[in-house]
């Protein structure tokens, strides 16, 4: 039994465990899989400069995540007058656009610091993210999560969406906005986490089905006549409210 190519023996079968990917003997060939690969590098790098994400961290409309210094740093780029030196280091790794995006059209909608909104994703332990990335370094289709959910305290590894509340910024997974959407509504539609009034989600992520609108930056001086014209002048400039506040008039 076992070695006459019929059955498998018990200890046959324990070593074809030990080397089945899991999920089944076709989940390493399976391009479906990709996805929540390309999703977890979302959730965890910055879009931008391709470095792990670190607080403080931001989103743009579209859904892509950054470090803030990296959006920062880009946004002074773009005042640079030609011909002035080389491009920063923080934005070299950049010249390679997100996955499904053009490498030159990927950022053309970040024209100003009102394109991304601040987000405050519950980051793991900084002792807790360098061991799974020592643990996952080298292993193909695997990332270190970067943040957990503060509802359901699951790790964002791309197997599920994710959501920044809008406008207090708090990240949450899409399970766990469901299962407090009730309460939520209840509470007079307060964000489940911090309690702030919620005016809309971002899909976090990038690629097909993410983004969201952002909130309105609050115009500086408080009120008055100028302010109200600065604001209707703003509003123009949305054309017709794309969520981007007025960013896209550069295209993207």
């Amino acid at each position: 039994m076992g070695g006459d190519g019929g059955t498998l023996s018990h200890a046959r079968r324990d070593q074809l465990r030990m080397f089945t990917p899991k999920g089944g003997p076709a989940a390493a060939a399976d391009p479906a899989a990709a996805p929540a690969t390309a999703a977890a590098v979302a959730l965890s790098t910055c879009a931008l400069s391709r470095e792990a994400l670190e607080p403080p961290i931001v989103v743009c409309s579209k859904g892509y995540l950054y470090n803030k210094a990296a959006v920062l740093t880009h946004l002074l780029s773009l005042k640079r007058p030609a011909g002035s030196g080389p491009v920063p280091a923080a934005l070299a790794a950049a010249a390679a656009a997100p996955a499904g995006t053009d490498a030159t059209g990927a950022f053309r909608h970040l024209r100003r610091r009102s394109d991304v909104m601040d987000v405050t994703p519950r980051m793991l332990p900084p002792a807790r993210r360098r061991r799974e990335a020592a643990v996952t370094a080298g292993r193909e289709g695997v990332v270190a999560p970067a943040f957990v959910c503060p509802i359901t305290q699951r790790e964002a590894t791309g197997r599920e969406r994710w959501l920044a509340t809008v406008p207090c910024g708090c990240v949450v997974s899409a399970a766990g906005w469901d299962a407090v959407r009730a309460a939520a509504v209840a509470a007079g539609g307060r964000c489940p986490v911090c309690e702030s009034p919620v005016d809309g989600r971002v899909v976090l992520g990038g690629g097909d089905g993410a983004g969201g609108r952002l909130a309105k930056r609050p115009v500086k001086g408080g009120g008055g006549a100028g302010a109200k014209k600065r604001e209707r002048r703003g509003d123009r400039g949305d054309g017709g409210g794309n969520g981007e506040g007025g960013g896209n008039r550069g295209g993207g």
